[in-house]
Protein backbone atom coordinates (compact mmCIF):
# COMPACT_ATOMS: atom_id res chain seq x y z
CA UNK A 1 0.00 0.00 0.00
CA UNK A 2 1.65 3.32 -1.06
CA UNK A 3 1.61 6.46 1.63
CA UNK A 4 -0.80 8.38 -0.45
CA UNK A 5 -3.54 5.23 -0.26
CA UNK A 6 -2.97 4.79 2.76
CA UNK A 7 -3.70 8.94 3.71
CA UNK A 8 -6.84 8.29 0.81
CA UNK A 9 -8.12 5.01 3.49
CA UNK A 10 -7.68 6.98 6.35
CA UNK A 11 -10.56 8.73 8.11
CA UNK A 12 -11.04 12.40 7.82
CA UNK A 13 -11.46 13.85 10.81
CA UNK A 14 -13.39 17.12 11.17
CA UNK A 15 -12.40 20.86 12.17
CA UNK A 16 -11.73 21.62 15.94
CA UNK A 17 -14.97 23.32 16.66
CA UNK A 18 -14.54 27.07 16.83
CA UNK A 19 -13.51 29.15 19.75
CA UNK A 20 -16.42 31.52 20.11
CA UNK A 21 -18.79 29.25 20.29
CA UNK A 22 -18.90 29.65 23.79
CA UNK A 23 -19.48 33.34 23.43
CA UNK A 24 -23.28 32.54 21.51
CA UNK A 25 -26.48 32.74 23.23
CA UNK A 26 -28.57 29.93 23.33
CA UNK A 27 -31.16 31.22 20.98
CA UNK A 28 -27.88 31.71 18.45
CA UNK A 29 -26.39 28.15 19.02
CA UNK A 30 -30.12 26.32 17.97
CA UNK A 31 -30.57 28.34 14.99
CA UNK A 32 -26.82 26.78 14.18
CA UNK A 33 -27.85 23.10 15.04
CA UNK A 34 -31.28 23.72 13.69
CA UNK A 35 -29.95 24.41 10.21
CA UNK A 36 -29.38 20.82 7.75
CA UNK A 37 -27.37 23.23 5.36
CA UNK A 38 -24.59 23.60 7.79
CA UNK A 39 -21.53 20.37 8.05
CA UNK A 40 -22.65 17.88 10.32
CA UNK A 41 -19.30 18.35 12.43
CA UNK A 42 -20.59 22.35 12.69
CA UNK A 43 -24.08 21.23 14.07
CA UNK A 44 -22.45 19.29 16.63
CA UNK A 45 -19.88 21.61 17.77
CA UNK A 46 -23.04 24.24 18.13
CA UNK A 47 -25.53 21.60 19.89
CA UNK A 48 -22.16 20.72 22.33
CA UNK A 49 -21.71 24.53 22.96
CA UNK A 50 -25.52 24.53 23.73
CA UNK A 51 -25.50 21.80 26.05
CA UNK A 52 -22.90 23.16 28.04
CA UNK A 53 -25.16 26.25 28.92
CA UNK A 54 -27.12 23.10 31.25
CA UNK A 55 -30.08 24.67 32.31
CA UNK A 56 -30.65 27.17 30.25
CA UNK A 57 -30.46 24.91 27.30
CA UNK A 58 -32.87 22.29 28.15
CA UNK A 59 -35.93 24.43 27.24
CA UNK A 60 -34.16 24.82 23.80
CA UNK A 61 -33.43 21.57 23.11
CA UNK A 62 -36.66 20.68 24.01
CA UNK A 63 -37.88 23.19 21.24
CA UNK A 64 -35.20 22.15 18.58
CA UNK A 65 -37.01 18.92 19.49
CA UNK A 66 -40.46 19.97 17.63
CA UNK A 67 -38.34 20.68 14.50
CA UNK A 68 -39.50 18.51 11.77
CA UNK A 69 -36.26 18.40 10.51
CA UNK A 70 -35.14 14.68 11.74
CA UNK A 71 -31.55 15.06 11.97
CA UNK A 72 -32.22 18.28 14.43
CA UNK A 73 -34.68 15.96 16.61
CA UNK A 74 -31.74 13.64 16.71
CA UNK A 75 -29.03 16.37 17.75
CA UNK A 76 -31.43 17.42 20.82
CA UNK A 77 -31.84 13.81 21.72
CA UNK A 78 -28.28 13.41 21.80
CA UNK A 79 -27.19 16.37 23.91
CA UNK A 80 -30.11 16.61 26.74
CA UNK A 81 -27.77 14.26 28.41
CA UNK A 82 -24.85 16.62 28.11
CA UNK A 83 -26.93 19.18 29.24
CA UNK A 84 -27.81 17.35 32.21
CA UNK A 85 -24.25 17.05 33.03
CA UNK A 86 -24.49 20.88 32.79
CA UNK A 87 -26.98 21.07 35.93
CA UNK A 88 -30.09 21.23 33.08
CA UNK A 89 -32.76 18.65 34.25
CA UNK A 90 -32.66 16.48 31.33
CA UNK A 91 -36.13 14.89 33.12
CA UNK A 92 -38.12 17.54 31.48
CA UNK A 93 -37.29 16.64 27.78
CA UNK A 94 -38.05 12.81 28.73
CA UNK A 95 -42.28 13.01 27.71
CA UNK A 96 -41.19 14.32 24.26
CA UNK A 97 -38.79 11.85 23.80
CA UNK A 98 -41.06 9.13 24.51
CA UNK A 99 -43.37 10.49 22.48
CA UNK A 100 -41.15 10.63 19.14
CA UNK A 101 -40.00 6.95 20.23
CA UNK A 102 -43.51 5.88 19.59
CA UNK A 103 -43.96 7.36 16.26
CA UNK A 104 -40.63 7.02 15.00
CA UNK A 105 -40.93 4.54 12.03
CA UNK A 106 -37.71 2.17 11.50
CA UNK A 107 -38.73 2.15 7.34
CA UNK A 108 -37.45 5.49 6.99
CA UNK A 109 -33.13 4.98 6.85
CA UNK A 110 -31.87 8.06 8.70
CA UNK A 111 -34.37 6.88 11.73
CA UNK A 112 -33.32 3.04 11.34
CA UNK A 113 -29.48 4.10 11.27
CA UNK A 114 -29.68 6.77 14.08
CA UNK A 115 -32.64 5.58 16.48
CA UNK A 116 -29.84 3.85 18.96
CA UNK A 117 -28.95 7.41 20.21
CA UNK A 118 -32.47 7.55 21.61
CA UNK A 119 -32.25 4.86 23.52
CA UNK A 120 -28.46 5.65 24.66
CA UNK A 121 -29.80 9.38 26.16
CA UNK A 122 -32.54 7.50 27.84
CA UNK A 123 -30.38 4.70 29.68
CA UNK A 124 -27.80 7.66 30.14
CA UNK A 125 -30.73 9.97 31.81
CA UNK A 126 -30.86 7.33 34.57
CA UNK A 127 -33.50 7.50 37.18
CA UNK A 128 -35.11 10.69 35.37
CA UNK A 129 -35.76 8.12 32.17
CA UNK A 130 -38.41 5.86 34.28
CA UNK A 131 -40.82 7.23 32.65
CA UNK A 132 -39.85 5.70 29.56
CA UNK A 133 -39.76 2.58 30.83
CA UNK A 134 -43.26 1.09 29.34
CA UNK A 135 -42.61 2.11 25.93
CA UNK A 136 -38.70 0.46 26.10
CA UNK A 137 -40.65 -2.69 27.34
CA UNK A 138 -42.85 -2.56 24.08
CA UNK A 139 -40.38 -1.88 22.14
CA UNK A 140 -37.69 -4.88 23.64
CA UNK A 141 -40.82 -7.66 22.69
CA UNK A 142 -40.88 -9.36 19.75
CA UNK A 143 -43.19 -8.98 17.01
CA UNK A 144 -43.42 -12.71 16.41
CA UNK A 145 -41.68 -15.12 18.62
CA UNK A 146 -38.18 -15.37 17.77
CA UNK A 147 -38.49 -12.42 15.71
CA UNK A 148 -37.18 -9.46 16.60
CA UNK A 149 -38.06 -5.82 16.26
CA UNK A 150 -35.55 -3.83 15.05
CA UNK A 151 -34.34 -1.96 17.88
CA UNK A 152 -35.25 -4.58 20.62
CA UNK A 153 -31.61 -4.96 21.32
CA UNK A 154 -30.84 -1.40 22.46
CA UNK A 155 -34.83 -1.01 24.33
CA UNK A 156 -33.55 -4.00 26.23
CA UNK A 157 -29.96 -2.25 27.42
CA UNK A 158 -31.65 0.81 28.39
CA UNK A 159 -34.14 -1.29 30.34
CA UNK A 160 -30.78 -2.54 32.29
CA UNK A 161 -29.66 0.89 32.60
CA UNK A 162 -32.53 2.22 34.10
CA UNK A 163 -34.67 -0.64 35.25
CA UNK A 164 -33.54 -0.52 39.08
CA UNK A 165 -36.05 2.02 39.27
CA UNK A 166 -38.42 0.32 39.05
CA UNK A 167 -37.52 -3.11 39.40
CA UNK A 168 -41.13 -4.51 40.34
CA UNK A 169 -41.99 -3.97 36.47
CA UNK A 170 -38.86 -4.60 34.56
CA UNK A 171 -37.68 -7.77 36.31
CA UNK A 172 -40.62 -10.02 35.25
CA UNK A 173 -40.50 -8.23 31.72
CA UNK A 174 -36.55 -9.35 31.48
CA UNK A 175 -37.45 -13.17 32.79
CA UNK A 176 -40.01 -13.80 30.36
CA UNK A 177 -37.29 -12.31 27.67
CA UNK A 178 -34.98 -15.30 28.61
CA UNK A 179 -37.21 -17.83 27.09
CA UNK A 180 -36.68 -15.78 23.46
CA UNK A 181 -33.86 -17.44 21.85
CA UNK A 182 -33.30 -13.99 19.78
CA UNK A 183 -33.49 -11.56 23.18
CA UNK A 184 -32.01 -14.26 25.99
CA UNK A 185 -28.25 -12.99 25.48
CA UNK A 186 -29.17 -9.48 26.34
CA UNK A 187 -32.21 -9.98 28.52
CA UNK A 188 -29.47 -11.73 31.16
CA UNK A 189 -26.95 -8.83 30.42
CA UNK A 190 -29.97 -6.16 31.25
CA UNK A 191 -30.33 -8.68 34.52
CA UNK A 192 -26.62 -7.99 35.32
CA UNK A 193 -26.49 -4.57 34.87
CA UNK A 194 -29.24 -4.22 37.26
CA UNK A 195 -27.36 -6.09 40.25
CA UNK A 196 -28.57 -6.66 43.32
CA UNK A 197 -32.00 -4.54 42.22
CA UNK A 198 -32.77 -7.62 39.68
CA UNK A 199 -32.12 -10.12 43.11
CA UNK A 200 -35.69 -11.89 42.45
CA UNK A 201 -34.28 -13.31 38.72
CA UNK A 202 -31.76 -15.39 40.61
CA UNK A 203 -34.07 -18.52 40.34
CA UNK A 204 -34.95 -18.12 36.71
CA UNK A 205 -31.03 -17.59 35.55
CA UNK A 206 -30.31 -20.68 37.88
CA UNK A 207 -33.35 -22.58 36.21
CA UNK A 208 -31.62 -21.58 32.79
CA UNK A 209 -28.47 -22.59 33.21
CA UNK A 210 -29.21 -25.72 34.89
CA UNK A 211 -31.59 -27.23 32.33
CA UNK A 212 -29.84 -25.47 28.75
CA UNK A 213 -27.55 -22.78 29.81
CA UNK A 214 -24.59 -25.52 29.40
CA UNK A 215 -25.16 -27.00 26.64
CA UNK A 216 -22.95 -24.72 23.97
CA UNK A 217 -19.60 -23.09 24.98
CA UNK A 218 -19.92 -21.15 21.98
CA UNK A 219 -23.42 -19.52 22.98
CA UNK A 220 -23.07 -16.81 24.34
CA UNK A 221 -26.08 -17.26 26.78
CA UNK A 222 -24.35 -19.35 29.47
CA UNK A 223 -21.42 -16.53 30.33
CA UNK A 224 -24.29 -14.07 30.38
CA UNK A 225 -25.66 -16.67 32.50
CA UNK A 226 -22.83 -16.66 34.96
CA UNK A 227 -22.37 -13.08 34.65
CA UNK A 228 -25.95 -12.17 36.08
CA UNK A 229 -25.68 -14.53 38.93
CA UNK A 230 -22.99 -12.86 40.31
CA UNK A 231 -24.44 -9.75 40.47
CA UNK A 232 -27.87 -10.55 40.66
CA UNK A 233 -27.48 -13.12 43.59
CA UNK A 234 -26.12 -12.84 47.14
CA UNK A 235 -22.58 -15.00 47.42
CA UNK A 236 -24.36 -17.80 49.30
CA UNK A 237 -27.19 -19.28 46.57
CA UNK A 238 -24.41 -18.02 43.55
CA UNK A 239 -20.82 -19.33 44.36
CA UNK A 240 -22.12 -22.97 45.03
CA UNK A 241 -23.90 -23.14 41.87
CA UNK A 242 -20.57 -21.44 39.64
CA UNK A 243 -18.39 -23.74 41.74
CA UNK A 244 -18.79 -26.90 39.75
CA UNK A 245 -19.03 -25.22 36.61
CA UNK A 246 -15.23 -24.22 36.83
CA UNK A 247 -14.64 -28.02 36.01
CA UNK A 248 -17.42 -28.13 33.36
CA UNK A 249 -15.53 -28.50 29.95
CA UNK A 250 -15.72 -25.21 27.86
CA UNK A 251 -17.51 -23.32 30.73
CA UNK A 252 -14.49 -23.11 33.30
CA UNK A 253 -13.48 -19.37 32.12
CA UNK A 254 -17.08 -17.67 32.05
CA UNK A 255 -17.79 -19.32 35.39
CA UNK A 256 -13.92 -17.89 36.60
CA UNK A 257 -14.78 -14.77 35.13
CA UNK A 258 -18.30 -14.81 37.17
CA UNK A 259 -16.20 -15.19 40.54
CA UNK A 260 -13.91 -12.86 40.17
CA UNK A 261 -17.09 -10.17 40.03
CA UNK A 262 -18.43 -11.55 43.23
CA UNK A 263 -15.01 -11.06 45.14
CA UNK A 264 -13.83 -12.50 48.26
CA UNK A 265 -16.96 -13.96 49.41
CA UNK A 266 -16.78 -16.20 46.68
CA UNK A 267 -13.62 -18.24 48.93
CA UNK A 268 -15.13 -21.02 48.68
CA UNK A 269 -13.99 -21.84 44.70
CA UNK A 270 -10.48 -21.17 45.68
CA UNK A 271 -9.51 -24.51 46.00
CA UNK A 272 -11.40 -25.17 42.78
CA UNK A 273 -9.44 -22.24 41.07
CA UNK A 274 -6.11 -23.63 42.42
CA UNK A 275 -6.76 -26.56 41.26
CA UNK A 276 -7.72 -25.82 37.83
CA UNK A 277 -4.00 -23.48 37.85
CA UNK A 278 -1.61 -26.04 38.82
CA UNK A 279 -3.47 -28.70 36.05
CA UNK A 280 -0.48 -29.18 33.37
CA UNK A 281 -3.84 -29.54 30.73
CA UNK A 282 -4.92 -26.58 31.90
CA UNK A 283 -4.01 -23.59 28.73
CA UNK A 284 -2.37 -20.67 28.95
CA UNK A 285 -5.80 -18.16 28.58
CA UNK A 286 -7.50 -20.62 31.63
CA UNK A 287 -4.43 -20.38 33.74
CA UNK A 288 -4.46 -16.30 33.30
CA UNK A 289 -8.00 -16.28 34.21
CA UNK A 290 -7.77 -18.51 37.04
CA UNK A 291 -4.87 -16.08 38.57
CA UNK A 292 -6.86 -13.02 37.53
CA UNK A 293 -9.86 -14.40 39.56
CA UNK A 294 -7.67 -15.62 42.63
CA UNK A 295 -5.76 -12.33 43.14
CA UNK A 296 -9.26 -10.67 43.38
CA UNK A 297 -10.89 -13.58 45.39
CA UNK A 298 -8.27 -14.34 48.00
CA UNK A 299 -5.88 -11.39 48.07
CA UNK A 300 -4.12 -11.68 51.37
CA UNK A 301 -3.42 -14.97 51.52
CA UNK A 302 0.13 -16.76 51.65
CA UNK A 303 -0.45 -19.88 50.61
CA UNK A 304 -2.53 -18.72 47.45
CA UNK A 305 0.34 -15.93 46.61
CA UNK A 306 3.10 -18.79 46.63
CA UNK A 307 1.29 -20.83 44.28
CA UNK A 308 0.46 -18.76 41.42
CA UNK A 309 4.32 -17.45 42.02
CA UNK A 310 5.23 -21.52 41.66
CA UNK A 311 2.53 -21.83 38.54
CA UNK A 312 4.32 -17.93 37.15
CA UNK A 313 7.72 -19.67 37.76
CA UNK A 314 7.20 -23.26 36.38
CA UNK A 315 5.48 -22.45 32.93
CA UNK A 316 7.77 -18.90 32.66
CA UNK A 317 4.73 -17.01 32.06
CA UNK A 318 4.94 -13.62 31.41
CA UNK A 319 1.55 -13.10 32.23
CA UNK A 320 1.20 -14.15 35.62
CA UNK A 321 4.36 -12.66 36.63
CA UNK A 322 2.51 -9.51 35.18
CA UNK A 323 -0.68 -10.02 37.16
CA UNK A 324 1.42 -10.05 40.45
CA UNK A 325 3.72 -7.11 39.14
CA UNK A 326 0.38 -5.19 39.32
CA UNK A 327 -1.20 -6.32 42.98
CA UNK A 328 -0.72 -3.20 45.27
CA UNK A 329 1.13 -4.35 48.89
CA UNK A 330 2.00 -7.60 48.52
CA UNK A 331 2.09 -9.06 52.02
CA UNK A 332 5.69 -9.05 53.32
CA UNK A 333 5.81 -12.98 54.05
CA UNK A 334 5.67 -13.29 49.98
CA UNK A 335 9.69 -11.48 49.91
CA UNK A 336 11.79 -14.40 49.53
CA UNK A 337 9.42 -16.59 47.27
CA UNK A 338 9.97 -13.69 44.98
CA UNK A 339 13.30 -13.02 45.82
CA UNK A 340 14.13 -16.39 44.61
CA UNK A 341 12.08 -16.37 41.72
CA UNK A 342 14.12 -13.19 40.83
CA UNK A 343 17.56 -15.40 41.49
CA UNK A 344 16.09 -18.05 39.15
CA UNK A 345 14.22 -15.68 36.26
CA UNK A 346 15.72 -13.86 32.92
CA UNK A 347 14.32 -10.35 31.57
CA UNK A 348 11.64 -9.48 30.64
CA UNK A 349 9.70 -11.89 33.28
CA UNK A 350 12.52 -11.22 35.98
CA UNK A 351 11.69 -7.04 35.74
CA UNK A 352 8.22 -8.13 36.80
CA UNK A 353 9.26 -9.80 39.67
CA UNK A 354 11.25 -7.07 40.74
CA UNK A 355 8.12 -4.72 40.52
CA UNK A 356 6.36 -7.16 42.19
CA UNK A 357 9.17 -7.48 45.30
CA UNK A 358 8.93 -3.45 45.07
CA UNK A 359 5.30 -3.54 45.84
CA UNK A 360 5.52 -5.23 49.29
CA UNK A 361 6.62 -1.81 50.94
CA UNK A 362 3.94 -0.02 49.29
CA UNK A 363 1.38 1.77 51.03
CA UNK A 364 -2.02 1.09 50.13
CA UNK A 365 -3.72 -1.68 50.72
CA UNK A 366 -4.02 -4.88 49.24
CA UNK A 367 -6.11 -4.57 45.71
CA UNK A 368 -5.45 -5.76 42.63
CA UNK A 369 -5.03 -2.56 40.19
CA UNK A 370 -7.21 -3.50 37.14
CA UNK A 371 -6.43 -1.59 34.58
CA UNK A 372 -4.32 -3.42 32.79
CA UNK A 373 -6.04 -6.50 33.28
CA UNK A 374 -8.80 -7.42 30.51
Amino acid sequence: MTHQTANALSPVLPPPCPPNLSTKSAEQLANRVADPSKADWWRECAANALAEKGAEAVPVLIRLLQYGDLSTQFLAINYIYEAQEHGGAGREAVPLIVRRLKIYNLDNPYISDHIYSVYWALAALGKDATLAIPVLIEKSRSDKPGVPVPESYWAIHALGRIGKYDAKRVVPHLILLLDEPSHRVDAANALAEMAASARSAVPALTRHLETGGLTSSSDKFSGSLMWALARCGDSGTTVPILMPILVAPGFEIQAAHALREIGPPARPAVPYLLSRLENSSSTAGEKITDVLALLVIDPDSIETLQRILAQATRSNSYDIADALAHVKALPAALAPDLQKAIDTSSDPIRQLYIDALEQIHAPSSHAVSLSKIP
